[in-house]
């Protein structure tokens, strides 16, 4: 009886705390999102995403006048994170693989069947890159890890470009969220894009613009973006990701 009723004072703190923590009701009141000025890169028409190929499982972007792996000093900003990879692509695929890095080859092993591939360039900030041709968005069909047939989709869609991943507390006060749109326009009487945070606060987004989420509390939090169009009828998503946000 005594060794139970030990062992049930040693437990008895660490109950508390996490009742204390899970209790914790944490502040979205200061949460804010800010939209971000456009990149110089979005005005290059020269940067152009030309297609792709896909046979015997190696998947190669055709991506011409961008220099992979190159560093942004500029976007380089105290309380802002700023990805290794340098400029980079994003390859998506059916909105449950989501692939990013700075090598225009990939390794990837594509079930047989019908697909949704989009792809698109990103600054080191983690801001699309806007130019005009810099993109792809093809309803494919694979079979033995090669394509067998590729046509362009007509769909009203998105792509989750960021967040992605971890952030310091410094890094949290300014976290970047940004998405490729497909077949659309933004506007206050045309598609809009829903971004929710958690279940706790919700933004409609009506211009194609990198947007700042700013004052994020630490913890897990999931970014959910939906396309509606011009009715507020969703027409694609929500697409979602789960970001950590460190304790300082």
């Amino acid at each position: 009886m005594r060794v139970k009723l030990a062992f049930f004072l040693f437990l008895f703190p660490f109950f508390l705390l996490s009742c204390q923590t899970s209790n914790k009701k944490k502040d979205f009141s200061k949460v804010k999102l800010l939209p971000l000025p456009a990149l110089a890169l979005d005005q290059d028409s020269s940067i152009q995403m030309r297609g792709f190929n896909y046979q015997n499982g190696r998947l190669t972007m055709i991506v011409q006048n961008l220099l992979l792996g190159q560093a942004v000093d500029s976007l380089r900003k105290k309380g802002q994170k700023y990805i290794p990879l340098g400029l980079h692509l994003h390859l998506v695929l059916d909105d449950s693989l989501h692939a990013a890095q700075n090598d225009r080859n990939f390794q990837i092993n594509i079930p047989n069947g019908p697909h949704q591939f989009k792809a698109f360039l990103s600054a080191p900030n983690g801001q699309v890159i806007r130019a005009p041709q810099a993109f792809v968005c093809r309803d494919i069909e694979t079979l033995n890890q090669s394509v067998r047939k590729s046509l362009a989709s007509p769909k009203a869609q998105i792509a989750y470009a960021s967040p992605l991943g971890q952030f310091s507390p410094e890094e949290a006060q300014n976290v970047i969220v940004d998405f490729y749109r497909y077949n659309c326009q933004l506007g206050p009487q045309n598609y809009q894009v829903l971004l929710e945070l958690n279940q706790d606060r919700q933004w409609w987004i009506q211009k194609w613009q990198a947007h700042s989420l700013q004052n994020l509390p630490p913890g897990q939090h999931k970014i959910h973006l939906s396309l509606y169009n011009a009715q507020k009828e969703k027409v694609y998503g929500p697409i979602t990701e789960e970001i950590l946000i460190l304790e300082e």
